[in-house]
């Protein structure tokens, strides 16, 4: 564990970035430009789509289930009621590391699934073998991009957009509530340049509102050790820790209890969750939660779009996505009464700055020296 000091905020204008143009809730993300077009003649049948997913299924990982929500808004289904599972879309979890290319392959193999979508910058190797054997699969690779794969579609998010604004969130949230002194917590999942992102984002918002407010930082080095987190959140919690961020997988579900918890005991603590809204997480009584906020990254609208685009005969492949505020790729949640009015307006402020480049969030921290 270590506690991080102050992060600068650079207030200078945003260098140029290849972005979406069209705004995720208003129009489709595959019909923006940019990109080279792909002949997809198509036949008329419902798309078909796999999920592999590593360390964890839909049902443990909110990062995947994020995912899995976009296949079944585009089947018109639900959790519940998943009834085109095996015909029209599968998942594929809990594949480990050394088994990444063999899993893709063998979906690659199959040759039924108009797209199989990979969820997590832990395959990039992997597709980068054997993507090129089967140049007429699509393939989608979340939190990936510069592969140099024509039937590859590569995006990333820029998490430290949302992660600045949920970090100011936590700050504001403990000057209203009156903590002396308030202290911060992050946990991440593994070590790597994607959790740097949520972790310097979330660290740089605290800051930027309290500047000398301690964060501690933990790395469980797992994505899938609930266990661990919640150890270290209870050790936290009962040491003057506010608010935690975990950005961790399935990992990070034991801060959430362990913030339940303490909750539930009269203890004034708050987790703030991680990739979809992860309120009902937290309920600890009637229409009360410990998660005070969630940093969303809509992995859902990606498959969402693409498969509607493979419907009407409109997918295209691109290497360089990004997704962040501008296009709404990155948020953050509001569904907790306990976020007042006042701090929604300042947050809502903070977020137009950011767009409008009044505010650069830097996704990683600046080496010393």
């Amino acid at each position: 564990m270590r506690s991080r000091a102050k992060v600068s905020i650079l207030t200078v204008n945003k260098p140029a970035l290849l972005l979406f143009t069209a705004v995720l809730y208003a129009g489709s993300l595959i019909s923006c430009k940019g990109g080279a077009a792909k002949d997809t003649a198509g036949t008329g049948t419902t798309p078909r789509v796999i999920l592999l997913a590593q360390y964890a299924t839909e049902y443990q990982n909110g990062y995947i289930r994020g995912c899995f929500d976009g296949i079944l808004q585009f089947y018109d289904e639900s959790i519940e009621n998943q009834r085109s599972r095996g015909l029209y879309y599968d998942v594929y979890g809990y594949i480990k590391e050394e088994n990444t290319a063999s899993a893709i392959q063998e979906a690659s193999e199959e040759g039924d699934w108009d797209i199989i979508a990979i969820a997590g910058f832990t395959f990039s190797n992997a597709l980068e073998q054997i993507a090129p054997l089967y140049p007429n699969q699509r393939y989608i690779l979340i939190d990936t991009t510069g592969l140099v794969l024509p039937n590859a579609w590569q995006l990333v998010f820029a998490e430290e957009e949302g992660c600045y604004l949920v970090g100011a969130a936590a700050a504001l949230k403990s000057i209203e509530d009156g903590i002396k002194n308030p202290v911060f917590g992050f946990i991440g999942g593994v070590s790597s340049d994607v959790i740097s992102r949520f972790e310097n984002g979330y660290i740089n918002g605290v800051h930027s509102i309290l500047p000398d407010a301690p964060v501690h930082i933990f790395y469980a080095q797992a994505w899938d050790k609930p266990g661990l987190a919640y150890t270290m959140a209870m050790d936290w919690f009962n040491n003057d820790t506010f608010i935690i961020f975990a950005a961790a997988g399935g990992t990070g579900k034991g801060m959430i209890s362990a913030a339940r918890e303490c909750r539930q005991s009269g203890k004034n603590v708050w987790a703030i969750g991680v990739d979809i809204d992860q309120y009902d997480e937290g309920i600890y009584a009637p229409n009360l939660s410990a998660v005070y906020t969630s940093m969303i990254k809509r992995t859902d609208r990606i498959l969402y779009e693409a498969l509607d685009a493979i419907k009407n005969n409109s997918f295209w492949v691109s290497n360089n996505i990004i997704l962040n505020l501008t296009n709404r790729g990155v948020g953050y949640t509001v569904t907790n009464s306990a976020m007042s009015a006042q701090i929604i307006e300042r947050l809502s402020n903070i977020e137009i700055d950011i767009i409008n480049g009044s505010i650069t969030v830097e996704p990683y921290a600046k080496k010393e020296g």
